[in-house]
């Protein structure tokens, strides 16, 4: 199945209604994801500049599967007039991606961490990770004022993958604490 970016312009809450109803009353079990609700960075950053300025209404950013791209741009089309709203872009997905840290200092949360890195799966890419994982015999016990934890997990890296096994992923580390996320940036097809 193809992912398609579609930006739509107008009151975001008006949009949001608009196609929460129309995917649920077509009743064919389709997916859409509203990209603010993912953490999902725009496709359009100068419609994200715009619209934080106050200047020029506002954008409202989906990932939608293939089978709904024409029944929504001929729908947006059809209320053009009356409403106001208008499709800014509509583009195929390649891929998403998102940047990663994580600095741990409990060992049954590092091997929580690692176990979601184990368990991936074969679509997700994660580059440039190299954990580094410390364990201090001499520092354990009390660490109220210890300079040095017992146990240290750090690394960083990138993720690459398509979308639903992406966003899995992505809300899987997010459940740690110690992991800081990047929004998550897609890459459109050439």
């Amino acid at each position: 199945m193809k992912l398609f970016s579609i930006v739509i312009k107008n009151n975001t809450n008006l949009v949001q209604g608009l196609m929460i109803g129309f995917v649920a009353g077509r009743g064919k079990n389709e997916r859409i994801y509203h990209g603010k609700d993912y953490d999902i960075k725009p496709v359009h950053l100068q419609s994200s500049i715009i619209d934080l300025l106050g200047l020029g209404g506002q954008y409202t950013h989906y990932i939608i599967q293939d089978s709904l791209v024409e029944p929504i741009t001929d729908l947006i089309k059809s209320l053009e007039e009356e409403y106001g709203i208008s499709l800014e872009s509509v583009e195929e997905i390649d891929h998403l991606e998102f940047h990663f840290e994580l600095k741990i200092y409990s060992k049954e949360i590092g091997d929580r961490a690692l176990e979601i890195f184990r368990n991936k799966g074969d679509d997700i890419n994660v580059t440039g990770f190299q954990p580094e994982e410390v364990v201090r015999e001499d520092a354990q016990g009390p660490e109220l004022y210890s300079p040095e934890h017992d146990y240290e997990l750090t690394g960083e890296g990138d993720v690459q993958g398509e979308v639903q096994s992406l966003l899995s992923f992505y809300y899987r580390l997010k459940e740690i604490e110690q992991v800081h996320l990047s929004e998550i940036t897609l890459k459109i097809k050439e």
